[in-house]
């Protein structure tokens, strides 16, 4: 064999040596893996991106677990720049678990991800392109709810995805907060229910440091199946909504409350409830018949029963709802008085409303002012419950109204006060007397 072969030989020898010590120079999935930094559940990370580093990438490694759902909360904390953040989550193969998502700066971004493995997976942060500025971020990987996740005890966080829902009792009382910063922008409750049954979901902007326009308290509404209820209803400060859902299917509803994006880090105090139907086991007050906001938690009364109440003051109580059995073809009075007291005008009027449960108007709103009374008739189209609702003018919802209601039969059906011959408000009430008859 010549000498000048033998050198070609050795020197192909000697280069293949060189590059099989170091796969990863020529492999960057192979790179990256083998210079992931250990991320454990649930801690938080806070690391820099220099300007000085050779990668504009950092990657962690964590282990999951087969069929769970894990949220990711990324935040930027760049000010000084412009530059955007991207996240990719992928496992030892490269399968993107979580293709890359965009998170921008001086915001909080939550992603979800799962796989089908018990394995270990990477997660991506990376800049765009090489920065002359230092590229600051906090991540954390928190599992499910139903798989581990420790929430505070007073905050409820985190709970800022659907997995990481906090769950919630049918009628808990929630008064909770979304903190100043940008940190914590969206709170996400889970709360059980049936098929066929109708919840009503009630929510207050209780205070609040957001003012001026856009900036209202946001809430979304779904299920565990995607079914959108509620799609990002603004609720102004000091104001109630109460919406009545009906989920089709058995599971989970999720109840969404964030902050738009133009105040994200401003302060929002809440109060949330999710109540059952009246039928459902809805617990009431006995004295105040409280909760009654819905037709669903409707307080069921009966005829020729005298109930006296109010609507409280603030803006949580400022509907109330009553059920009553009626039969198709009769004829009904509801008698209401207003004993709010002194208040005059328009805004200090307490409306009145009639429905059948499947919606049919039976009698229009009407007003009564305060210090005054008045009856109203209405026939039943069918025998079914009829709804009837009270609640005061939408410039008057925090303010306190007294008043008197009882749903009387016609005079057929009537029991009647011989002495007086009340009641009698009413045509249908008539009192009947004789051409020869002193009242």
């Amino acid at each position: 064999m010549s000498l000048r072969i033998l050198i070609l030989l050795a020197a192909s020898f000697l280069t293949a040596c060189s590059g099989a010590g170091d796969e990863s120079t020529r492999d960057p999935l192979a790179a990256a893996i083998a210079s992931a930094q250990p991320l454990a559940l649930q801690d938080l990370i806070t690391d820099t991106i220099l300007p000085s580093d050779t990668s504009t990438s950092d990657y962690y490694r964590v282990q999951v677990d087969a069929n769970e759902t894990y949220s990711v909360d990324l935040f930027i904390e760049n000010s000084a720049t412009s530059l955007s953040g991207h996240i990719r989550i992928f496992n030892k193969d490269g399968i993107e678990l979580l293709p890359s998502r965009l998170a921008s700066t001086l915001l909080t971004s939550y992603f979800e991800f799962s796989t089908g493995n018990n394995t270990e997976v990477f997660v991506e942060i990376s800049i765009e392109y090489p920065s002359s500025v230092h590229f600051q971020y906090q991540l954390a990987l928190y599992p499910s709810t139903d798989n581990g996740l420790l929430q505070d005890a007073d905050s409820f966080e985190p709970n800022n995805t659907l997995s990481t829902a906090h769950p919630i009792a049918l009628q808990q009382t929630i008064n909770k907060a979304l903190a100043a910063g940008t940190l914590d922008h969206r709170d996400i409750y889970a709360v059980d229910v049936l098929a066929g049954q109708t919840y009503t979901v009630m929510t207050t902007f209780t205070n609040g440091t957001a003012t001026g326009a856009g900036t209202d308290l946001q809430l979304t509404v779904s299920d565990d199946q995607g079914a959108l209820f509620v799609n990002e209803q603004s609720i102004a400060y000091a104001q109630t909504t109460y919406n009545e859902i009906s989920p089709l299917q058995t599971g989970k509803l999720y109840i969404a409350l964030y902050s738009p994006r133009a105040a994200q880090n401003r302060y929002y105090g809440y109060q949330l409830s999710v109540l059952p139907a009246t039928d459902n086991g809805l617990i009431q007050d006995g004295l105040t018949f409280e909760p009654n906001n819905s037709a669903s938690t409707a307080y069921p009364i009966n005829l020729e029963t005298l109930y006296t109440t109010e609507l409280q003051d603030g803006t949580e109580d400022h509907m109330d709802f009553y059920a009553i059995d009626v039969s198709a073809g009769e004829t009904y009075s509801v008698m209401l008085a207003n004993d709010t007291g002194v208040r005059t005008g328009v805004y200090n009027l307490v409306y009145l409303s009639v429905k059948e449960s499947d919606g049919t108007v039976l009698l229009d709103e009407s007003g009564i002012n305060n210090s005054s009374s008045n009856a109203f008739e209405f026939v039943a189209t069918q025998d079914t419950k009829a709804v009837i609702s009270l609640y005061p003018h939408s410039q008057r919802f925090a303010d306190s109204y007294l008043y008197r209601l009882m749903v009387v039969p016609s005079a057929a059906f009537l029991t009647r006060d011989p002495v007086s011959l009340e009641p009698n408000e009413t045509p249908s009430t008539a009192a009947p007397i004789s051409l020869s008859t002193t009242t």
